[in-house]
């Protein structure tokens, strides 16, 4: 059995994705990337209740700082990992969303070494 791996929910759920990515790498099929604020890395440590991510956002372009993606990445190099990585974002409010997904390309590309295409 395999699952995906939601890097901003995992997160805000208290738990640490890089040490989910390395306990249970090889049952990962996907990752949907999406960052937090840096405060959360490691995972949240209190419960947000459900927010308005317009007004209160709580997932945002990748860079944030909230998701150790480049620990994430090398994990994932160093099993061999072949499967989807997907960025995804809930909601854009201080930017247009094409604005935040150039943000989040340009993340991919020049930090975590992956050519989107």
């Amino acid at each position: 059995m395999g699952f995906v791996l939601d890097t901003g929910h995992i997160t805000m759920a208290g738990i640490n994705p890089v040490e989910l990515a390395r306990a249970l790498g090889h049952r990962i099929i996907e990752f949907h990337l999406k960052d937090t604020q840096p405060e959360h890395r490691g995972g949240a440590k209190q419960r947000r209740e459900r927010n308005d991510a317009m007004k209160d956002p709580i997932f945002f372009a990748l860079g944030k700082g909230g998701v150790d993606f480049p620990t994430i990445k090398k994990q994932l190099d160093e099993i061999g990992w072949r499967g989807w990585l997907t960025v995804e974002l809930d909601s854009s409010p201080s930017r247009p969303p094409k604005e935040s997904a150039r943000i989040s390309k340009n993340y991919v590309e020049s930090t975590l070494g992956i050519k989107v295409s």
